[in-house]
């Protein structure tokens, strides 16, 4: 049976293939979606790392992930690799790995290129790119909001057929117009398919194109060139000579990038007479055909564009000496193809300083291509280009013959760099981005910066309109001499980092403004916080929202940066001190800087006018990145980001920030948790669409975003099962393990596995409230039953949390008990006995009651309003009203509402609300209670109804149960929850010694659902 195949974003990704060390295995074998997959969950990250090399792995982690969470319906785009970029092999069934010949080293080494000859019987078909010379390129289009993809090819081939095969493959795109993005041999693809399918491309940008040829398929031919030889170092059963004429030669796709007559006519290199007799020659009939087909390629027009490397050395020339080829070489071209002959008439064309290889690679090239797709142009790069003043060379064939290409012994072993650069001339990893500076235009884009070892008394300036110091501090923020520190806050994510470290030397003040939803971090939100006399040398604090981690990106970046000078600005603040927003979420340091400093100088541009903020002070605590961060901010300080500014640029260390004193103990927080948000997103008819995003923990936090279609029906049955006798969430086959994995993404899965250890809070927004997370379990572990899991509301406007903070200081729990109103639940009663009977003679505890016709909806205002209480258990029914959740409230004596609506407006209320489900019916309308029994759905329904309501109304917290617990469960429950809230525990560790308590001996453990903050603690220690 073929493996089932599931979907997250637009990326068809497959199951997880265990890799055992026993077999063949290395990165170069893995398919596409699995390399994909790996960056993006952390498999394999040993494989992956000596595949891109470690620093690149993380920089891949970090674009894998962004890339994910931003997967949208844009403009389709192909991405075609260069001739030897795509993977040949035959393709096998899953599990069984790809019979992969190139490029599989080991069975290059094993001398399997004779395979590839296509006269040698053997058939082989692309099964998909090298993912280091161009996974990048789609990860940052697709982050720029394109819909990229591959189309790999088999470059042995003519350009005719594959030309056709591009156009086939165009035809079936669904969309109205495809973009294509060719590397080298590619742009000549495209260019033979052009014709059939001219009304559904749209732009086509080749990088590096060979258009008029290149001088490197001779070379090849001759097995003079270095990468040939590279490969037969590899490969020590055969020479390179013995690989050009038995395997290269018979390449159709290499014999027609031989230089055009067009651009070079002093030999006629068609004429098998002019090549030498020395040495491999080329196939004659092959040979006779080139002209013709270079002839059909479609001229460059309107939507062409062409990204050319300059300033490499580069073999521009050809001469023929008596027994061999004499190569020229100037710095006119990319290091494999000449300017002249990469340019196309009718074609706009760019240049850049960088290999032929390395431009798919390249970030400046990849933010060019971006807006070329969007806009028509780019200014990341210059249009035009001026040869250096150098003068060229000649190189003897039989020099480069004999010219080593690796130290040491042939067929030794080699290193995995060596590896992954062997094939650098036409397709490589590594790039030369340090030697141009990003948003740099003209003819100084190719001037290598002179380095300084030092910000000191550097100034950057055009214009003199605003003058502005950015500092970079090596230190603690909480230690910067500044009028003001700044901090990005994620919506419903509690503050750490900075922002914690800055909470223990101000108190937990921070922590409390948290809980009680005083600022919650809506996008461009601003709170501003004085610092009062507490141990800072700023003045004030100053939180910007950056809105939910889901929806963040750049743009998001800096319109929070530009707010953030504003208010500064208006409230005549001189200087200010942050900390690299954002890039702990995914985004990279380069990234993350630039969007920070483009948002802070647009604010400036817009509201500083007289010229007030002069300091912007960078901190930054880790050594290491902290010299990223200057490396990034040198490479900008030639951009175009600067034009209207003058800044100076200065470094500062700071003092060490004194000992901590430890924090007491309500104060204490436990690891930071891991959040998944989970979004309901439109579908087809009687399915869900689920949108899952996990924000990880610790230094390397990071975004991944995973999608899930669901059968309404299918989801319904599971939730129907709960009402079973027979339900179980537990076991193989529970209905937790099946519910897991019909609504999480796998790579969703194997991040959560990963961090077992945190607890996890679930934001949801309405929609996808229905689902019970608490029952929820990844492969047998339920994090509501191991390390805790607590619920957020994505929801607008939700009210100031409201409660007495002397109520925490006093060492006694009190509880109001509201038992049966509308006298008709037995269930209900034995609650209010059974909490009774607990805490009767626990002096600790002090419980009062309201029971049937005495709770009525004035008494339960008082009650609300009087401060007086910790708690109100609440044991009745409920009204829930899905059109005004605000509305929705617990019904009292008489039959009278007490929604949450009218809780708004009251002060001091009780910092939780616990709500019992002795089988409430969900009443609407004319507010029936006739109906005894919910089905699951509607249970869940209401209790989040409520939850929300309470929640809009003020409440801190809310516990709810989503089916009538058994007796002796909610007795044990009750005990070991209350009694944790009173010794100091929080809400979460609270909620987990209760579940603990009853685990393994009934299924209520799952029954429990908290909304509110898992550190909130009732009562100081």
């Amino acid at each position: 049976m073929a493996a089932r195949r599931i979907k997250t974003g637009r990326r068809k990704i497959a199951p997880q293939k265990k890799i055992h060390c026993n077999e063949k295995i290395s990165a170069f074998n893995l398919r596409d979606e699995e390399i994909e997959r790996y960056l993006v969950t952390g498999e394999n990250s040993g494989l992956l790392e000596d595949y891109f090399g470690p620093d690149e792995y993380e920089e891949m982690r970090r674009l894998a992930l962004r890339a994910t969470g931003r997967r949208a319906k844009g403009p389709r785009v192909l991405i075609l690799p260069g001739i030897m970029g795509s993977r040949l092999g035959k393709k096998r069934r899953f599990p069984i790995p790809d019979d992969l010949v190139w490029f599989d080293p080991l069975d290059i080494a094993a001398g399997r290129i004779a395979d590839l000859a296509l006269n040698s019987g053997k058939s082989y078909d692309p099964l998909g790119v090298i993912c280091i010379f161009y996974l990048k390129l789609k990860q940052r289009l697709v982050i720029a909001g394109y819909d990229a993809d591959f189309h790999p090819f088999d470059w042995r081939q003519g350009l005719e057929r594959l030309g056709r095969e591009l156009a086939d493959r165009i035809r079936k795109e669904k969309a109205e117009k495809v973009h294509i993005v060719a590397h080298s041999m590619g742009g000549l693809v495209a260019r033979a398919a052009f014709d059939g399918v001219r009304k559904k491309i749209g732009r086509l940008v080749m990088l590096g194109t060979p258009n008029f040829g290149s001088f490197v398929p001779i070379q090849c031919v001759r097995g003079s060139y270095s990468m040939v030889r590279k490969i037969a170092f590899l490969d020590v059963g055969h020479k390179a000579e013995w690989i050009a004429e038995k395997v290269l030669s018979t390449f159709p796709g290499l014999y027609q990038m031989l230089p055009s007559p067009k651009k070079f006519s002093s030999l006629d290199l068609f004429d098998p007479d002019v090549w030498p007799e020395d040495g491999p020659r080329p196939v004659q009939p092959l040979l006779k055909g080139v002209p013709g087909v270079q002839e059909k390629l479609a001229p460059g027009k309107d939507g062409f564009y062409l990204i050319a490397g300059v300033n490499r050395e580069t073999v521009t020339g050809l001469i023929r000496d008596k027994k061999e080829f004499l190569y020229e070489i100037s710095k006119e071209g990319d290091g494999t193809v000449p300017v002249k002959f990469a340019e196309l008439p009718g074609a706009k064309t760019y240049y850049i300083q960088e290999s032929h290889g390395s431009l798919p690679n390249n970030s400046l090239v990849a933010r060019a291509v971006a807006e070329i797709l969007d806009m028509g142009s780019t200014n990341a790069l210059p249009d035009a280009w001026t040869p250096a003043r150098t003068a060229s060379w000649t190189v003897p064939e039989s020099k480069l013959r004999e010219a080593p290409v690796y130290d040491g012994k042939r067929g030794r072993r080699l290193s995995q760099r060596e590896m992954r650069c062997i094939l650098d001339e036409f397709v490589s990893p590594e790039t030369h981005e340090d030697e141009q500076a990003p948003g740099t235009g003209g003819a100084e884009a190719f001037q290598k910066e002179d380095r300084t070892p030092s910000f000191r008394n550097i100034v950057v300036g055009r214009r003199r309109q605003h003058r502005i110091e950015v500092r970079l501090a090596l230190g603690d923020i909480r230690e910067t001499d500044a009028e003001a520190l700044v901090l990005g806050v994620f919506n419903n994510v509690a503050p750490t980092g900075p922002a914690r470290a800055l909470d223990e030397r101000l108190g937990g003040a921070i922590s409390e403004f948290t809980e009680r939803r005083m600022f919650n971090g809506s996008l461009g939100e601003v709170f501003m916080m004085p610092a009062g006399r507490h141990n800072l040398r700023a003045d004030t604090i100053l939180f910007v929202g950056l809105g939910a981690f889901d929806t963040y990106s750049g743009e998001v970046q800096k319109i929070a940066a530009e707010n953030v000078v504003r208010t500064l600005v208006r409230s005549r603040v001189d200087d200010f001190a942050t900390v690299l927003m954002g890039s702990g979420s995914g985004e990279g340091i380069a990234s993350a800087l630039y969007n920070l400093l483009d948002g802070f100088i647009r604010g400036i541009k817009d509201a500083d006018k007289d010229g007030r903020l002069r300091r912007i002070i960078l901190c930054e605590v880790d050594f290491e990145r902290f010299n990223l961060i200057k490396e990034e901010l040198f490479r900008l300080s030639g951009a175009s980001l600067f034009e209207e500014v003058e800044v100076a640029f200065d470094e500062v260390v700071l003092p060490s920030a004194p000992e901590a004193v430890a924090p007491a103990l309500r104060e204490r927080r436990v690891s930071d948790p891991i959040y998944l948000i989970v979004r309901r997103k439109e579908a087809r008819a009687g399915v869900y669409g689920f949108q899952c995003s996990v924000l990880g923990a610790g230094n390397k936090a990071v975004v991944f975003t995973g999608n899930r279609n669901v059968a309404r029906a299918d989801l319904d049955g599971i939730l129907k099962e709960i009402e079973s006798e027979s339900f179980t969430p537990e076991g193989p086959n529970g209905t937790g393990k099946r519910l897991g994995e019909m609504i999480l993404p796998p790579e969703v899965s194997i991040i959560l596995k990963k961090m077992k250890e945190r607890y996890m809070v679930v934001v949801h927004d309405a929609d996808s409230s229905r689902i019970p997370w608490e029952t929820v379990a990844v492969d047998g572990w339920f994090p509501a039953k191991e390390a805790g899991l607590s619920r957020r509301y994505l929801a607008e406007n939700l009210s100031v949390a409201k409660w007495l903070e002397e109520r925490r200081q006093d060492d006694v729990l009190n509880l109001l008990l509201v038992v049966n109103p509308t006298g008709d639940l037995n269930g209900a009663s034995k609650e209010g006995e059974r909490i009774r009977a607990i805490f009767t003679d626990n002096p600790a505890v002090k419980i009062y009651e309201l029971r049937e016709k005495d709770a009525t909806k004035g008494a339960l205002l008082r009650a609300f309003r009087s401060g007086e209480y910790d708690v109100i258990h609440y044991a009745g029914h409920a009204f829930f009203d899905a059109a005004d959740p605000a509305g929705s409230g617990i019904i009292c004596a008489e039959k009278q509402i007490l929604s949450g609506r009218e809780l708004a407006g009251i002060g001091n209320l009780p910092s939780l609300v616990f709500f019992n489900a002795c089988e409430a019916a969900r009443v609407r309308n004319g507010r029936d209670l006739g109906k005894r029994h919910l089905d699951m759905p509607r249970r869940i329904e209401r209790n989040v109804g409520l939850a929300e309501a309470f929640l809009r109304g003020g409440v801190a917290n809310y516990v709810g149960t989503y089916w009538p617990v058994g007796d002796e469960a909610a007795k044990v429950f009750s005990e070991a929850f209350y009694t944790s809230l009173l010794k100091g525990f929080t809400m979460g560790e609270s909620l987990q010694t209760a579940r603990k308590a009853i685990a393994g001996k009934s299924i209520d453990w799952a029954d429990y659902v908290h909304y509110g903050d898992f550190n909130f603690a009732l009562k100081a220690a």
